[in-house]
């Protein structure tokens, strides 16, 4: 039911207050969507190309246990059906570089954006400026770089797909609990929606199951009838017992009834997840002591979202508006999925409550409490006030503490992205670089299991490059001699590949394209009779380079490159190539086992 007091002309909306607000509220949020579009492209270059931890285990199981055992197994403690479907769509129709994977994270990621947006939007009661800001912060939020191993390992797109299924879920079952005095005959097809979204969610990430308990709870609060409540129940019932299905306690996880021997500390956990935005991801000091204030906040914030809850919980059926069913549901089921971590991870640190992959839950339990509070505020100042305007400054300086981590882990995952295509070409070249597989990948034995069973599938490995089949041949049947000062560049290392069980080395410099001004496309590793051994990749950061030669474009002249060893003691010749990609120069030369 409308607010009356929404309807009475408000002072600060009739002056010039509220002029120069929207303006600035209109550039905020324009502002926040290009910066958001930046990060959807900058994502998109630079995600891991190649499966990465689990990832590599659910590909294994479909080899081991068949296509459909695979799909339906239980992984730790979750059911990645939903989630399986885009696995297997990359895997076997788009080469498996998770390209699908990284734009339907992306889209996910997005799609939970608009629609926490979308209820505060349409709500009357808020003041236009600060429907902008608060667009412009959830736009900032979705997107921020302390979940990017969500946003850069697109395996991870399973927490945004549940987090997406819940939010649908609960937007359709506002519009139910809006008609629930229709007849339910009437409502059959948002019905069918609502659980759809629900096993969605569910069969997508562990924390999803929680939306049934959340409807039961929504539907008892909305007055629904006895038969809509038995026919939840049903269904909820009936998404359970597949989902508990041989289930098996994962391994390493404590019981609940383990972790309820220590209250405080499950206490703690759940709210240092709660509170991950603000500790910031990987934090390595938890204790009380020395983050007093930011346990504080986060424990204020847990606490108002219950009072919050009860509030809603108590008032009248009509007196409920369609933002309070979907901002409140999202507040209960992240505070669920906090507590209910914290009773399975009982037998590891709680640093572990820290991990950037956790964080899509705690930020939108904030910006669910937020979006209330915004609300709550703009009721109480339906006549003027200050409040308003400062709420919008808030949520613009909120905004700014998100950009170091813009830049930092930015160029953090890159770098990961970078390592990971370094391992994946030491397995091309047929040396397989086994520290660095294990680190950026997976151990290698599960590694190059699910890549011998993947060529009999594909028709192809995972690792199958342009440039291999022409390892063996001669460099002048495919390149010619560039011109002299065609390029710069330097060999400044050459080590054997630990633990291949092939001879090979892994050399590392950099290569610069005098004439284009820019680093080599690749390099190409020769022996002494013009064979190619190996090939690398470029992009490699180098700023001492950069430095010395006074050129910032030089920054990331550097390369990584493997070769198969020939007869130790023969030179390497390592090549750049420069130009539109059909001449070599070289730059360097290193002996093997020298």
């Amino acid at each position: 039911m409308k607010d009356p007091r929404s309807s009475v002309p408000s002072e600060v909306e009739s002056g010039w207050v509220f002029s120069w607000f929207l303006r600035l509220g209109v550039v905020y949020l324009v502002v926040a969507l290009l910066a958001g579009a930046f990060d959807v492209s900058y994502i998109l270059r630079h995600h891991v190309r190649y499966p990465f931890g689990d990832q590599w285990i659910w590909l294994a199981r479909l080899y081991e246990r068949g296509f459909w055992r695979g799909f339906t197994s239980q992984y730790n403690e979750h059911r990645l059906i939903v989630p399986g479907v885009f696995y297997y769509a990359d895997y076997r129709y788009f080469g498996s570089r998770n390209t699908l994977l990284a734009i339907v994270s992306l889209l996910f990621q997005l799609g939970c954006g608009a629609l926490l947006i979308v209820p505060l939007w349409r709500s009357t009661e808020v003041w236009k400026p600060l429907r902008c800001f608060f667009a412009g912060f959830v736009a900032m939020t979705v997107l921020w770089f302390i979940q990017a191993e969500d946003l850069f390992y697109p395996y991870q797109l399973q927490i945004s797909c549940a987090n997406f299924g819940i939010l649908a879920a609960m937007h359709l079952f506002a519009r139910l609990a809006s008609r629930r005095k229709e007849r339910v005959g009437r409502l059959a097809g948002l019905w069918v929606a609502v659980f759809a979204c629900a096993f969605w969610a569910t069969f997508s990430f562990g924390h999803g199951i929680l939306i049934w308990p959340v409807l039961l709870a929504l539907g008892m609060a909305a007055r629904f009838s006895k038969r809509e409540l038995l026919m939840i129940a049903a269904v909820f019932a009936c998404a359970a017992s597949l989902y508990f299905i041989q289930y098996q306690k994962p391994a390493g996880s404590a019981s609940p009834l383990e972790s309820l021997r220590q209250p405080s500390r499950v206490v703690q956990y759940a709210v240092l997840l709660i509170g991950l935005p603000l500790f910031g991801a990987g934090a390595p000091d938890v204790s009380v002591m020395s983050h007093a204030g930011l346990y504080a906040t986060a424990a204020t914030g847990v606490v108002l979202a219950l009072l919050m809850l009860a509030r809603f919980a108590l008032a009248k059926p009509g007196e409920r508006q369609a933002f309070e069913y979907i901002y409140c549901a999202m507040l209960a089921t992240n505070l669920g999925a906090a507590v209910l971590a914290a009773l399975s991870r009982g037998n590891f640190p709680l640093e572990q409550a820290l991990s950037g992959r956790y964080a899509p839950m705690p930020l939108i339990f904030w910006i669910s409490l937020i979006a209330l509070t915004t609300i709550h505020l703009c009721r109480a100042e339906a006549r003027g006030g200050v409040g308003r305007v400062m709420w919008c400054g808030l949520l613009a300086a909120a905004s700014a503490v998100m950009l170091p981590a813009q830049f930092t882990m930015g160029h953090y995952m890159a770098y990961r992205a970078r390592n990971q295509a370094a391992a994946a070409l030491s397995m091309a070249v047929g040396t397989p670089d086994a520290p660095r597989i294990r680190e950026e990948m997976a151990p290698p034995a599960l590694v190059a299991f699910v890549d011998r069973n993947g060529v009999r599938l594909l028709g192809h490995s995972l690792f199958a490059d342009a440039g291999l089949q022409w390892l063996g041949s001669r460099v002048t049947d495919h390149f010619q001699p560039a011109g002299g000062g065609a390029c710069l560049g330097a060999v400044d290392s050459l080590n054997p590949v630990a633990g291949s069980t092939t001879p090979g080395v892994r050399l590392a410099g950099w290569a610069w394209d005098v004439r284009g001004h820019r680093a080599a496309r690749r390099v190409w590793v020769t022996d002494a009779e013009g064979m190619i051994r190996g090939l690398g990749q470029t992009g490699e950061e180098r700023p001492d380079v950069a430095g010395a030669y006074k050129d910032k474009a030089m920054a990331e002249s550097g390369w990584v490159a493997y070769s198969r060893t020939p007869v130790p003691g023969t030179p390497f010749t390592v090549l750049a190539e420069v130009g539109d990609g059909r001449s070599v120069c070289p730059i360097g030369q290193r002996a093997a086992g020298n």
